[in-house]
């Protein structure tokens, strides 16, 4: 069983209190793939510092791998392990705040967003 956790940049201007916001995450997913950006390659980056890729270990927090190939352009929908979701939880949102990326977890419907100076 696994629970997901989505993270994007600001710039796409996704709102989790916005009647849109899941009609909006569904065409990400099945609109053409944009390119990666860069901030959420960095992300994933910071990511896989702790918790190794899927690809390369089964003893990790991720769902599925490589863990790149979920990034959407400026988005990405992270599969965790239900069993490490609590544990990997705050080092995403951490990590996700420091690469200047809101993060909203779909189980709870918490908005974790991140300060904009």
């Amino acid at each position: 069983m696994t629970a997901h956790l989505y993270c994007w940049d600001p710039v796409i201007n996704l709102t989790p209190a916005n009647d849109t916001f899941h009609d909006r995450v569904n065409e990400l997913h099945r609109g053409k793939m944009p390119p990666r950006s860069q901030k959420l390659v960095d992300f994933v980056t910071g990511l896989l510092a702790r918790y190794p890729d899927l690809t390369q270990t089964d003893d990790t927090v991720w769902g599925d791998g490589p863990l790149v190939g979920n990034i959407i352009g400026d988005f990405i929908n992270m599969s965790l392990i239900w069993s490490r979701y609590a544990e990997a939880i705050p080092f995403v949102v951490d990590t996700a705040h420091r690469h200047g990326l809101h993060c909203y977890d779909p189980q709870t419907n918490e908005f974790y967003p991140v300060n904009i100076r």
